[in-house]
């Protein structure tokens, strides 16, 4: 069992917004171990498997939802997790300086 790491963004791994659902969490991982297999990509072994191994880890620790809670929360403390309004919000535009 992989132990969560706070500081690792599994969902950047999986190519997920950080508000994505459990199921959401088992089609993508899906969808990108298809893609990332070792067997299904011969020759590039050195290319996918270090991928294919992140998005492992990232499908062990967020497909349960007692494990995702806690890595949430844990990011959360951390200061590494985005608020709802500041993720969606739109960046502000630089102001101009004399």
């Amino acid at each position: 069992m992989v132990k969560p790491d706070v500081k690792r963004n599994y969902y950047a791994d999986l190519e997920l917004p950080p508000d994505a659902c459990v199921d959401d969490v088992k089609k993508q991982f899906r969808k990108l171990a298809l893609k990332y297999h070792p067997d299904r990509n011969p020759g590039r072994e050195t290319d996918v498997i270090p991928r294919f191994q992140a998005i492992q880890a990232a499908h062990e620790i967020l497909h349960d939802p007692e494990t995702k809670s806690k890595y949430d929360g844990d990011r959360r403390k951390a200061g590494l997790y985005p608020t709802p309004a500041s993720y969606y919000a739109r960046p502000t535009p630089p102001t101009r300086s004399s």
